[in-house]
């Protein structure tokens, strides 16, 4: 196993962003394999040893939505099981904190699928910039590659606003930054999607344009038609982006 001991800061801001999340799965009724019955309702969480029933519920979560609620996604832990999401860096919440994580998320409610994307960004403090997106032309062939929480955000709002679109299909989203790789996992499930949220680091392929493209090829996509990237997404990730949609054509 490597990597750094996560902090009890980014722990708490994964909690907070996760349980959005969930609040979101019981509020707006998201049926895929059954997830709002194998997935606990906060109402449901013990008085004690709450922070074993939320890394409970967020395993469970993770079984069905990878990313959106995998620590062991979102960090890039290495050296574990596939199934496994959290590993021996995921630090133990003390109750105290764990407690009031769940007294807060008990007073969350959503709408829609912006409002609870907004809540998982805010929890953490990345605030969410508005885009225009009025330029792209998406159909259910288009291969859409993302950069940034801001395109993240975007992307969300179109795939929400049309049923004919898939997102585990058709977008892959580039990221290194714990912070966008969770908000890109949870916006699968935000809008419904069939599958997880693809998800590439920028160091996947650092060894010129055409690398990008095949590390792209290799997770299932034979063309990029769109690129959306926003101006919080890290340099290397819009780099990677663009390298991959110039390149993509060359495979």
């Amino acid at each position: 196993m490597t990597g750094e001991q996560v902090s009890l800061g980014a722990a708490e801001a994964f909690y907070r962003a996760s349980f959005a999340g969930i609040r979101f799965i019981h509020d707006c009724g998201v049926k895929k394999q059954h997830s709002e019955s194998l997935i606990p309702p906060v109402e449901q969480a013990p008085s004690n040893n709450v922070c074993k029933w939320l890394e409970d519920t967020l395993a469970s979560a993770a079984a069905v939505w990878g990313p959106a609620f995998s620590p062991a996604r979102v960090f890039q832990f290495s050296g574990l099981a596939a199934e496994e999401p959290f590993g021996p860096n995921w630090p133990v919440l003390p109750e105290s904190i764990a407690g009031e994580i769940l007294k807060d998320i008990r007073c969350l409610h959503f709408d829609d699928c912006v409002a609870a994307l907004n809540a998982a960004a805010g929890a953490w403090n990345i605030e969410v910039l508005s885009l225009e997106t009025g330029h792209m032309s998406l159909s259910p062939q288009t291969g859409l590659i993302l950069a940034g929480p801001s395109a993240i955000a975007a992307a969300v709002k179109l795939f929400s606003e049309r049923s004919d679109l898939e997102w585990g299909k058709q977008v892959i989203v580039v990221a290194s930054r714990p912070d966008t790789r969770h908000i890109a996992g949870l916006a699968g499930l935000f809008v419904q999607s069939d599958g997880p949220t693809k998800l590439l680091s920028p160091n996947a392929a650092p060894h010129g344009a055409a690398s990008p493209a095949y590390a792209v090829f290799k997770n299932g996509h034979i063309g990029i038609d769109e690129v959306l990237v926003s101006p919080d997404a890290e340099p290397l990730a819009v780099a990677f982006a663009q390298n991959a949609r110039d390149g993509i054509n060359d495979i």
